[in-house]
């Protein structure tokens, strides 16, 4: 995995970038929020779905998440 934009990052990573608690991350893992790739038993979370629950890349069909389409107010 080479690709910056797939970089793996740890729950206390993403709570650090949204300024959020680790248990709200996970909260956000079991409503589907964001979901993370399980490795050796750990979960990790791609960089790239990071960025779009942030609004920063696009989703799906090209449109950039509105802050209104997804609760990730924790």
């Amino acid at each position: 995995m080479n690709d910056p934009d797939e970089r793996l990052m740890t729950a206390a990573e993403v709570a650090a970038f949204f300024r959020r608690s680790e248990r709200t991350i996970r909260d956000w893992d079991r409503a589907g929020v964001l979901r993370p790739r399980k490795i050796q038993g750990r979960k990790f979370y791609l960089w790239t779905d990071v960025a779009r629950v942030a609004g920063l890349l696009p989703v799906n069909g090209g449109e950039v998440l509105d802050q209104g389409d997804a609760d990730v107010s924790g």
